[in-house]
């Protein structure tokens, strides 16, 4: 009989399909919570790649790299201020970029 009781405190319902009274339910109410933890974590390495490549081949097939373009336009709406050497920034803005095609995945992994 304890394996039916385990049946039952897991699947949440009796023999006859009926649902159990809340008190009876707590097992099978804590088997959920976890299986959507467990889903969230079996699926982060797809969300990790798929995101990625998509933020990778957009980049790429457009040209546009985010930093790299963002620092330019604050370089062209600034070149009066600036007394920097604009090759270091550039070079500097280019490493971000970098430094996100690398690390998305990882980035990708923690916010999921």
């Amino acid at each position: 009989l304890s394996l039916y009781f385990g049946a039952v405190a897991s699947c949440g319902i009796d023999h006859a399909g009926k649902r159990l009274e809340a008190r009876s339910r707590k097992a099978h109410e804590e088997l959920q919570r976890a299986g959507l933890k467990w889903s969230h974590h079996i699926t982060e390495t797809y969300w990790a790649t798929f995101l990625s490549a998509a933020y990778v081949l957009l980049t790429v097939i457009t040209g546009v790299l985010p930093v790299t373009s963002l620092g330019s336009w604050m370089m062209e709406r600034a070149s009066d201020e600036l007394s920097w050497e604009a090759e270091i920034v550039a070079w500097l803005l280019r490493t971000i970029d970098a430094i996100i095609y690398v690390f998305l995945p990882a980035f990708i992994a923690m916010i999921h």
